[in-house]
Formats: C-alpha cells, structure tokens, sequence
C-alpha cells in the first residue's frame, strides 16, 4: 500500500565552499592519494548520499524526536524478531546529486600534507600524503525534495527543514572529508521553495508547470511548530586576530626555476589567487604543542619510534582526533575544529603568479619583474631570501647546500577561526580540554609556538591582537566570553583550573 502524501517540498540553492572542499573519489592514476568525486561525464560532484548523511547527522544532534526523525529519513529494523520480516521505511527526503561549477579561471588543487616525526621535528617516514581539493568559491547545485505526510507530523518535520537551511545559510554545516582540518565550510545562497499540494488545483498546476517558485523564508517554515525543542549543542567558537612578525607561509609542493622555495597559494571566490595557510597545517601546529604539554605534566617523556604510537597521548586523541587502530572499529572525531586561512591583502591573477613561477635565472631581475606586475614588491613586500648550509668541519658554506625562497613580508591574514564541540567530549574531559585549549592559545600569545614552513629557521613567529569567545546558545560559558586583549585575563578560571589539577592526578 502507497503511503499517503499532502504536499512536495521542494528546495533549491547553491551551496558556496567558504573554505576548499574535498569528496573523496576513485583514483584512477597514481599521482595523486585522494582524488575528487567524478560522475559519468567526468564532472566534479557530490553524490546525494554524502549530502544526505550530512544533513541527517545534523538533525539527530538537534532534534529528539526519533519517531518523525526515521519517519522523515527512513530506517530500517536491524534484529527482527524470528520468523518476521524486518520492519523499515522508505525516506520521505530525496536529494540530488549535486553537480559542482568550479570559479571562472580556477581549476582544482592538490594539497599536499606530511606526518611530523614527534622525536626528530622532521617528516615521518612513510606519512606524506595529496589530496585534490575544490577551490574556494566553489558552487555545488542544491536540490532537496521532501514528500509531507498528511497527518500533524508535516508541521515538524516543515519545521525541522527551517532549521536545517538556517545552519546551512550560516555555515554551521560542513561537508566531505578533512572537515575538522580547515576543508568543507559551504554557505547556502540563493536558495528556493517550490511547494505542490497533491490536491486536484495543485496536480493540474504541477503537470501544466504553473506552480511558482518563491523565495526560502526560513523563519516561515520553523513557525510551523513553534514548540519543537532544538538541542544547542555546548560550542565554543573562538576568533584570533593576528599578524605575522617576520615572514610566514606555507610552503607549495613544487619549486620554482629562479627561486628553490614558493608560498603555497590557493584559488578564492573572485577568482583570483592569494597566500593559504591550510586548517591541518595549524591544527597540526597547535596538537603538537597540545602533546608536549601533557607529556610535560604527566612525567612521560619516552617517546616511541613508531608514528602511531607517538601520536597516541591522553586527552589529545579525544581533544584532537584519531585514526582508526587495530583493536577499534574507527577512529575518533576531533572535537576541535580550525577553518582555513587566507591572505586579505594578497590578490593577484593565475598568469601573474605563473610568471612568478617560471621567471628565469639568467634575465635581468625577472622574478623580481614578476612580482612587480603582480602588484607583490610594495605592500605586502615578496623578497627572495637567500640561505646556505654550514660545513661543519671548515665553517664555510656547504658546497650544494645554496637555496634561495621568496619570503613574503606584510602580509594581512584572516583570523583564525577555531571551533571546540565540547559534546563530542566525555563530561569528565570536558573541562580539561578546555584547560589544554588555554594554555596553547597562551603560548600562542606568548610567541612560543610559530605557524607554517620553516618555523626552525626564523619563519612563523606570529603576534595576538585579540581573542574573542562566544558560544552557541548555553548556560555554563565557564567565564569565557566576550573579547580579550591581554591573555592574562583569562587566567585564572578556577572550576576549569581544578578540574585540570584532578585529571592529572588520575592519569598518574
């Protein structure tokens, strides 16, 4: 027997990539680990289960009725009773796969990322790895169709929707792989509703195509139900504001021919390309310094030759993620996330940058030249730096060990964003996570822990303007909120210090 149905919803938009985004497809040579999704046609693409199980995970963390929940998503029974068939329902929601228009002049990308070795500071064997990521500013085509039961649930479930394209218009949803590492920030824009009743006026409008779209109203569709209870997950959202002292940058994958060492640069939604410092890249940073802290006040300063083994700390795989070990079915979510960063004050075109690529040794200052035309050489100024190993034995310069970098100086950045899901957390390690997060964003202010390549050869010293807080709607803010100019402020925070204090001595 058909299920009854009242009315089609159907919503359209584009889902704008605020930050580079990364579907996982199959690969297809071996020059790149992780390449992008690809339909039949050869096109970038979502598939609509990926959007799919995104958006249902967003509503079972928000949302706790699970009756309307697998009424609207479908479910399937897994341990029938003997002798029965197993119960399940189809899902009223159908989504699209989504096809993704790449910005005009822009192609995709490839990352590349390396483990670091915990005992030596140096690239762990065996951990080098690429992925291909959309560039920012990528659009992905939204299409989402909902078939509303003809009973009172069709007001929650309208509701439910509201909510869902609220968070996606406020970029509180990601998508895709790395999501934590500073990839998948998407934004909804343009976004349509397109409603049917499946009465006999609205059939024949349907099959004559006169029903008329109109603009998503958000605020319409959550007064629905206005006594549907949305859970507030316990968020912290923290905003750096900072600036770089000297030069800073991430390092590109490749080299140039009148220059060894080049910025890394990514694509951004004007089409044009500026300086990146990647979200694993800081995240990396700040869980390296999070492991020597605890190692510190722990007492455990051996540290394994295995990789694995050397990341694996109390409280970081909780605080930080994990990948999947051989005694667990996976690994762990990180509960901290840090959204990728970009140059504001870097804006130059595919061909310019080219140029400085492929400048030749043997002009007259031709990479200099280069950079001029790309508007790189006043503010911010690009210098190439030249550097030279030591021979040990006589004091001079190393014969083969000459290499010269382009050093950008004046560079504005965006702030770093960080986000600390304290739900995804035991209770128990919640306060201490939070203590661990205060004291890396100290020594961050205190210039002890520097960001991006080269950070032992003078690159990556950074200055804090500010810290700002704010929280997702919650009671227990911990004394954290607001803006803060001198670190010292928000020291000392005494429920969160005590809490820090008891969990050290029980891992003792």
């Amino acid at each position: 027997m058909a299920r009854e149905l009242s009315t089609r919803l159907t919503i359209t938009g584009k889902l704008q990539a605020t930050t580079p985004l990364h579907i996982g497809g199959m690969p297809n040579s071996t020059e790149e680990d992780m390449p992008l999704a690809k339909n039949g046609l050869g096109e970038f693409y979502i598939p609509g289960t990926s959007l799919a199980g995104v958006f249902r995970n967003w509503m079972d963390k928000h949302f706790a009725d699970q009756q309307i929940l697998e009424n609207l998503w479908g479910f399937q029974e897994e341990q029938p009773k003997k002798g029965e068939k197993p119960k399940g329902a189809a899902s009223r929601i159908f989504i699209e796969d989504a096809k993704v228009i790449l910005p005009v002049g822009l192609s995709e990308e490839l990352w590349d990322s390396v483990g670091i070795n915990r005992r030596w500071g140096t690239a762990a064997k065996g951990q080098k790895f690429d992925r291909t990521v959309l560039p920012k500013g990528s659009q992905i085509d939204l299409r989402l169709q909902v078939d509303l039961p003809e009973d009172n649930q069709a007001k929650t479930i309208q509701a439910m929707l509201g909510h869902l394209i609220k968070a996606l218009q406020n970029e509180e949803i990601t998508l895709g792989a790395a999501s934590t590492r500073g990839l998948g920030q998407v934004k909804l824009t343009s976004s349509q509703l397109h409603k049917i009743n499946w009465n006999q006026t609205g059939l024949i409008d349907w099959l004559t195509n006169k029903t008329i779209k109109s603009e998503l109203n958000c605020e319409e569709l959550i007064q629905n139900d206005t006594n549907l209870q949305l859970r507030h997950p316990q968020i912290l959202y923290l905003s750096i504001d900072w600036k770089p002292v000297g030069a800073l940058m991430t390092k590109a994958s490749y080299d140039g021919i009148a220059v060894d060492m080049l910025p890394r640069v990514s694509g951004t939604d004007a089409g044009k390309l500026s300086l990146v410092l990647p979200g694993s890249g800081i995240k990396g940073a700040l869980r390296s310094q999070a492991e020597r802290i605890v190692r510190t006040v722990l007492g455990k300063t051996t540290i394994s030759d295995d990789w694995l083994e050397q990341v694996q700390v109390p409280l970081i795989n909780e605080l930080f993620g994990s990948a999947k070990q051989k005694t667990e079915n996976s690994g762990k979510r990180a509960a901290i996330s840090i959204t990728t960063c970009y140059a504001k004050n870097i804006n130059c075109t595919i061909a310019q940058w080219q140029a400085v690529e492929t400048a030749k040794v043997e002009q007259t200052n031709p990479l200099y030249k280069a950079l001029n035309n790309a508007n790189l050489r006043n503010q911010p100024n690009f210098a190439q730096g030249y550097h030279v190993g030591i021979d040990r034995w006589t004091g001079g310069a190393a014969e083969g060990f000459l290499y010269s970098a382009i050093e950008p100086f004046g560079v504005e950045w965006e702030p770093i964003k960080i986000r600390l899901d304290l739900d995804c957390l035991p209770n128990e390690l919640q306060k201490p996570a939070l203590a661990l997060l205060l004291l890396l964003l100290r020594d961050l202010s205190q210039q002890r822990l520097a960001l991006g390549f080269g950070v032992n050869r003078g690159y990556g010293e950074l200055e804090i303007n500010k810290i700002s807080f704010a929280w997702e709607e919650t009671e227990n803010k911990y004394g954290l909120e607001g803006e803060y100019s001198n670190f010292k402020d928000l020291i000392p925070l005494p429920e969160i210090q005590t809490d820090w204090r008891e969990w050290i001595k029980n891992q003792k």
